[in-house]
């Protein structure tokens, strides 16, 4: 079931937010700085309304999001929520970005990001919060939290697959796949419950082989420890294909509740 977006009013979030957290009203948005200019896009959810800006939103199975205020970067940040679930279950809130204008020559991604539990217990998910497709013949990369009895703490993992639509229900129209499905490569320790963290996402094909090949690499900046780049198969960065990008918190069961916020997002068509 689609369900619509739990915006804010869209006049009055940026002053009602501003005076709130005093924030003066001419201060620039994180988009607005001159620094920020240029991206394919960019995205503080601070001006106007945030969906205005989005190709596609889903929302199932009790997953909530809202737009709120944010202690990263005032006024605002995205909250996506999707509650516990048994085996054989899911819940989806999410987005995508899809650049129809575009070709895949690559993506560089960068947000602030926080996974917030309750009480300051550990990350009990498992699920997905961000998606890479190639449409129109590639592949689909799907970033999700991995954590249980198996593991001895929260990890970062990838989930590759051969179709564009297998990542999600943000991928293939409310019905059907999954975060936590395909070929999964281990990339590194989740970062700690409640911390704000900077990701850096760059996915670049190899232009050697022209054959859809590629790699992947994640990075939290400042986190101790190394993260494993994912080596990508032949087929799954397909040149002729659209880039389209999803930021999302989506479980599969069994897991515990998954609650992602975003900030600062900044998304560029290129492999570096």
């Amino acid at each position: 079931m689609r369900l619509a977006w739990m915006l804010l009013a869209a006049a009055g979030i940026g002053a009602g937010c501003a005076s709130v957290l005093a924030i003066p009203n001419d201060t620039p948005s994180f988009c607005g700085q001159p620094a920020n200019q240029g991206h394919a896009y960019c995205e503080d959810f601070d001006v106007g309304d945030p969906a205005s800006r989005w190709t596609f939103a889903e929302g199932t199975n009790g997953a909530t999001y809202v737009v709120a205020p944010s202690d990263r970067s005032p006024p605002n940040l995205l909250d996506m929520s999707a509650p516990m679930v048994p085996d054989g279950g899911t819940a989806l809130a999410g987005f995508t970005k899809e650049f129809d204008d575009s070709t895949f020559v690559g993506l560089h991604i960068e947000a602030d990001i926080r996974f917030v539990t309750q009480g300051g217990a550990p990350i009990t998910a498992n699920g997905g919060f961000l998606l890479i497709v190639d449409k129109n013949g590639g592949g689909c990369i799907g970033l999700g939290v991995a954590s249980g009895p198996h593991l001895p703490q929260p990890m970062i993992g990838a989930y590759l697959f051969a179709q564009g639509g297998g990542c999600s229900a943000l991928t293939s129209g409310g019905g059907g796949g999954t975060a936590m499905g395909g070929l999964m490569n281990q990339v590194g320790s989740a970062p700690a419950a409640n911390t704000w963290s900077h990701i850096v996402v760059i996915v670049t094909p190899d232009p050697s082989r022209n054959d859809g090949s590629g790699k992947l690499t994640f990075n939290i900046e400042g986190q101790p420890g190394a993260f494993m780049p994912v080596p990508l198969l032949a087929g799954t960065l397909v040149g002729s294909g659209i880039p389209l990008v999803g930021f999302a918190s989506e479980v599969n069961g069994p897991s515990g509740p998954l609650e992602v916020q975003f900030d600062n997002i900044t998304i560029d068509l290129s492999g570096s």
